[in-house]
């Protein structure tokens, strides 16, 4: 996983909270030395009707396999106790909720920072000397940081990158207009 200051970085120049962090089925079974039942185990889940939009979801990338929150881990622990045992699933949901408990502490730093307004974010900047934040984060550093993204050109590159990305997919659309 990121260090901390660089998960708070991501979260400033994304302009958006962080998810909470998801582990694989695969890379869970693994743990356990059970990764060849992966398959099966993903297909239980479903089977189940346990997928859904935020804590269980689909790994497109690692087809066919799922991704799971903490609270996907609850969900499903009934089905993962069949190939893992209890100790290493518990485990495996406490790092996660330590995991989300930093990104939760991460968003509300963030979120704090995009409140403020530019004079106090500046007056805050000067008096930011003293403050520290854990893992050695600096808070001056991230206060930069805000204040750089929130410049024009930045919020100005953020949208041609938006647009860059989106390019494809409307060349895509163009074309089955066309068609």
């Amino acid at each position: 996983m990121e260090s901390a200051r660089e998960r708070a970085l991501t979260a400033i120049k994304a302009r958006k909270d962080l998810r909470p962090p998801m582990i694989s089925v695969y890379n869970l079974l693994r743990i356990g030395k059970v990764e060849t039942w992966a398959g099966q185990c993903c297909d239980r889940i479903a089977d189940a009707n346990l997928i859904e939009m935020e804590d269980v979801q689909i790994d497109f990338i690692n087809m066919p396999g799922l991704c799971l929150t903490a609270n996907g881990i609850m969900a499903c622990r009934h089905i993962l106790e069949s190939y893992i045992d209890y100790d290493t699933l518990c485990g495996a949901f406490k790092w996660m909720c330590s995991e989300e408990s930093i990104n939760a502490d991460i968003n509300t730093a963030v979120q704090v920072l995009r409140g403020l307004n530019g004079p106090r974010l500046r007056e805050l900047y000067r008096e930011a000397d003293a403050l520290q934040l854990s893992e050695s984060i600096s808070a001056r550093e991230l206060i930069r940081e805000e204040m750089c993204q929130r410049s024009l050109l930045m919020c100005l590159i953020r949208k041609v990158r938006k647009e860059y990305r989106l390019l494809p997919v409307r060349r895509i659309l163009l074309r089955a207009k066309r068609q």
